[in-house]
């Protein structure tokens, strides 16, 4: 079980990375006319999704932090995202965000564009990399463009799979997330705790 005090700091840290995400996404949209050629945007954006990745399943130690306590130590040596997801999902299996549009809301943002899965992030994660370091001039050249379009697909997904999700802290409860991508409205956590028969919301005060 989590105290008022404890349901409160685990909101207001999420919340805080979540709109830290927003932010990133946004940058990732309004970067076409910020540098002159188009390696240098695609490397920005490159390191925003990058960051966007590493948010999404740190963020996730957040809700769970309790069983995670142990794991924390061991973040300043392992900066690999599959290996850092493989040793979070060992503790909880249901780490990772779910999308949770309904109703009218589940036609998603970018219809068609899907939700990022676990191996969207892990491949772009890797992809993202190759375009962050100074490149071997004998290497065969990146397709910055193709890198772009790539980018701004997986824009999408993460999109859709974070404008409204859900997510489990360990003890079975649920908390609610809604973005607010695209409005100024602030990012918004709601806390269900878990009773025999169904979901109710918790009274934080």
């Amino acid at each position: 079980m989590y105290s008022n005090k404890e349901m409160n700091d685990v909101i207001y840290r999420y919340t805080r990375e979540m709109e830290i995400i927003k932010l990133r996404l946004k940058s990732i949209v309004n970067i076409s006319d910020k540098f002159e050629y188009t390696q240098s945007a695609v490397e920005f954006a490159a390191l925003q999704l990058r960051k966007i990745i590493e948010q999404i399943v740190l963020s996730s130690l957040i809700t769970n932090y309790k069983e995670y306590l142990e794991y924390y130590h061991k973040l300043a040596s392992v900066w690999n995202i599959k290996y850092i997801m493989k040793d979070i999902e060992r503790i909880n299996p249901n780490y990772y965000p779910v999308a949770a549009l309904v109703g009218e809301n589940a036609k998603n943002v970018f219809e068609g564009a899907g939700y990022a899965t676990k191996d969207d992030i892990i491949d772009a994660y890797e992809k993202t990399s190759k375009v962050l370091h100074s490149q071997n001039p004998f290497a065969e050249r990146i397709d910055y463009l193709g890198m772009l379009k790539y980018i701004s697909s997986m824009y999408k997904k993460v999109v859709n799979l974070l404008n409204e999700h859900l997510m489990w802290p360990y003890n079975g409860d649920i908390l609610f997330i809604r973005l607010h991508y695209d409005s100024t409205d602030r990012v918004e956590v709601r806390w269900y705790a878990k009773t025999e028969e169904r979901y109710v919301e918790e009274d934080k005060s």
